[in-house]
């Protein structure tokens, strides 16, 4: 979590978190979606999918995974 590498929180803030990561790479193709055994009860992991479907998978949908970075040395000209 504190490296970046899981993103946890309301769907407002693992929108964030996972658009800041798609800006910085540089866009990507797929996103990979854990929510593995030791992640909650399964109660509490369904409840995770539904949020996510329903509130952040949308929002992500309009990311472009073939845009192509733009260097910071460009976009300071």
């Amino acid at each position: 979590v504190d490296i970046g590498a899981i993103w946890v929180g309301d769907p407002d803030t693992v929108y964030q978190h996972v658009k800041n990561a798609y800006d910085e790479i540089g866009g990507f193709g797929t996103l990979m979606f854990y929510c593995g055994m030791d992640a909650g009860t399964r109660r509490q992991r369904t409840r995770s999918m539904r949020l996510f479907s329903k509130h952040v998978a949308p929002r992500l949908a309009g990311l472009n995974p073939d845009r192509v970075p733009q260097s910071p040395v460009a976009s300071e000209r």
